[in-house]
């Protein structure tokens, strides 16, 4: 899936135009050296970008004629105005003949491989968000790094919080600590990808469970079913194994689901498969589940919708985009029941737009429990 991700370059001082960047250069003349220097003031200025309001900074040291020991501190502040509950998160880089003696830190936290988690828009709103840098300048600096200086880039992020949290199911709604599963676009690739960790388990009819008894789970299983018999997913040597057992008369169906991207990011999609005929849906926006283990289906909140769609015929089943999808909800100018192509969707049917997160469900599905059995050998997405 392409999780809805934004990033915002900022690097320091310099005025700079919408969606750009703006620069700071960080010069270094050291008392601790041999000579002095005359000190001089840095205008900071920065840009935007069309998600977010105009970025405020404030410094409270002087960030040019520093000496080896100086820490300079500059906040930084920006909104976020995305319909979308979203972590926002910032990091900071550098580049230039200074940057093996500075070091920074935000929010007071070091930085790792993934931004700094500096807020939520779930808990706090649209912000505005803070972004603490303190810079560095080692007091192991010599006579080489006089008069050097160093461009800092400061770059904030915002990434969806649901179906990407890092607490547990990637599927989970919350807005929380520890933060976001993935900072960055996690899309279907054109390679297969079915042993991603972005896949979520799905089963049906699960005895004793919350919501509507349709529910998800971060790692493959088996799962007791009401009226009888399991739902089963196993990771097997080139692909995932699914399975029904006999449920009597009941409904049961048994898969995964994996994130696309948006409507606007791929063109169609094929599956292989081998055993019993298997199936796609595609999801559309954002659902509410009741969160847990086992996290549970409850209901389609307006603007989201479910597209029932084809199935496989000989073990393939291709997706394009004049293949039908069955819209379980209303939404837009559709009603329930509407039968409409993945290029209209991607045209604005149904109230849908480009950006619209996706997710394809792939899966079995017996309509009276009888017993199904496949391995779904690949996934990839055009």
């Amino acid at each position: 899936m392409n999780l809805f991700t934004k990033r915002l370059g900022l690097v320091l001082g310099g005025v700079v135009g919408v969606g750009a960047i703006a620069a700071l250069a960080i010069g270094a003349s050291f008392a601790l050296f041999t000579s002095t220097a005359t000190g001089g003031t840095q205008t900071f200025t920065a840009g935007t970008v069309n998600l977010y309001n105009p970025i405020t900074e404030t410094c409270t040291a002087n960030v040019s004629n520093m000496e080896p020991g100086d820490t300079a501190t500059c906040q930084f502040q920006v909104d976020y105005n995305g319909s979308l509950p979203t972590y926002v998160g910032a990091e900071a880089s550098a580049t230039g003949a200074l940057t093996p003696e500075l070091s920074f830190t935000i929010n007071g936290n070091s930085q790792g491989t993934d931004p700094v988690l500096i807020g939520n828009s779930y808990s706090d709103g649209s912000g505005p968000y803070t972004a603490s840098v303190a810079y560095t300048l080692s007091i192991n600096a010599d006579n080489p790094y006089q008069n050097t200086s160093a461009v800092v880039t400061v770059t904030f992020y915002a990434v969806q919080c649901s179906n990407n949290w890092a607490g547990g199911s990637a599927a989970n709604e919350q807005c929380a600590a520890p933060g976001p599963a993935s900072w960055t676009q996690i899309p279907m690739s054109s390679g297969n990808i079915l042993s991603s960790a972005s896949l979520i388990y799905t089963a049906s009819t699960v005895a004793g469970a919350g919501g509507t008894g349709f529910c998800q789970y971060p790692s493959p299983g088996s799962e007791s079913l009401t009226g009888g018999g399991t739902d089963s997913q196993t990771i097997v040597p080139g692909g995932v194994s699914l399975s029904i057992t006999s449920n009597g008369t009941s409904y049961a169906d048994d898969g995964f689901y994996v994130p696309l991207g948006t409507l606007g990011s791929f063109s169609g999609y094929t599956i292989t498969g081998t055993g019993s005929g298997f199936g796609s849906n595609l999801w559309f926006g954002n659902f509410n589940w009741t969160g847990g283990n086992p996290n549970c289906f409850i209901s389609v909140p307006p603007g989201s919708n479910y597209g029932l769609g084809p199935s496989s015929s000989g073990g393939t089943l291709a997706v394009t985009g004049a293949s039908s999808f069955f819209m379980v909800d209303a939404s837009g100018s559709c009603t329930a029941g509407t039968n409409t192509t993945l290029a209209n969707l991607q045209g604005g049917a149904c109230g849908m737009t480009s950006s619209t997160p996706v997710w394809v469900w792939i899966g079995i599905t017996s309509p009276n429990g009888g017993p199904l059995s496949t391995t779904i050998t690949s996934a990839s997405a055009s």
